[in-house]
């Protein structure tokens, strides 16, 4: 009996490496060409924790299998280190005495759509963190000049600049759009469309500093575009078989669209990138 249960486990085992890899993949495999793969890339910390928990169970037992697992974890380190920060220590030379802290942030129109604001505790959040350069992404500026969205977060964090890009979007009040909020003077700013209709955009700005000029992008990649049906699902599962399907089936429908949207959208970016290089 337990020889047979360790061959299930040894076998769960097997798919939860294979699973792992395919997460690995997730980042090299344009969604345009294989979608489903973006899902493995959603599972990549659970996968991992699968994995260790695996091992630590070979391990215990003294059992050669949990290489296996050891090995598709180590295998698998740059990507733990780009998903997980580890805190280290970089010793202050004159190469980087001059540093800049740009935080990027979607405030999600301050909970326009749960009937809140959170503007008062964005702005307590900002003052605790003193980014030099602040990006917001689905800003929804209210109120009248002076006394604006914008005009209180720019008074209130003592920003000195601000460049803020209006999209069309007839179904919130006020000007919804993105914002760069600065510390250093923004000049040549633009936006950079992604050539077909979205309610998406990046907007771009240059600043200097000591004698060298730097260009801060601002991006905000394809929505899922989940509508409050969509929300409660998640939230609430319904109790019909049938309804759990076709919303299933809506909430993937979407999340495909946008990957692939979003494949197209960084591959412009990058051409945008390398035209600034050249």
């Amino acid at each position: 009996m337990i020889k047979y249960l360790k061959r299930i486990v040894f076998s769960f085992n097997i798919i939860a490496i294979v699973l792992l890899f395919g997460s690995y993949a997730s980042t090299l495999v344009n969604p345009n060409l294989f979608w489903p793969i973006v899902f493995l890339g959603l599972a990549f910390p659970f996968l991992i924790i699968i994995n260790i928990f695996l091992f630590a169970l070979w391990l215990f037992q003294l059992n050669r299998k949990a290489l296996y697992s050891l090995i598709a974890l180590l295998i698998g380190t740059p990507y733990i280190h780009q998903t997980i920060s580890f805190n280290s220590k970089t010793a202050v030379t004159e190469s980087n005495l001059k540093k800049i802290k740009i935080i990027s942030y979607n405030v999600a129109l301050f909970g326009y759509y749960q009937s809140k604001w959170y503007v008062k505790e964005t702005i307590e959040k900002i003052n605790i963190l003193k980014p030099d350069i602040f990006c917001m992404q689905e800003f929804l500026n209210i109120g009248e000049a002076g006394n604006s969205t914008l005009d209180s977060i720019k008074r209130e964090c003592n920003f000195k600049y601000y460049y803020f890009e209006k999209l069309n979007d007839a179904r919130k009040k006020g000007d919804y759009g993105m914002v760069i909020f600065s510390n250093y003077k923004l000049k040549n700013k633009g936006i950079v469309d992604f050539n077909y209709q979205t309610g998406n955009m990046s907007i771009f700005a240059d600043i200097d500093i000591d004698s060298k000029s730097y260009r801060i992008y601002n991006v905000h990649l394809q929505s899922f575009r989940f509508k409050k049906k969509d929300f409660k699902f998640i939230e609430k599962l319904p109790a019909g078989n049938q309804e759990k399907i076709v919303q299933s089936k809506n909430i993937i429908s979407r999340m495909k669209n946008a990957y692939t949207k979003r494949a197209n959208q960084v591959n412009y970016l990058k051409k945008q990138f390398d035209t600034i290089q050249q």
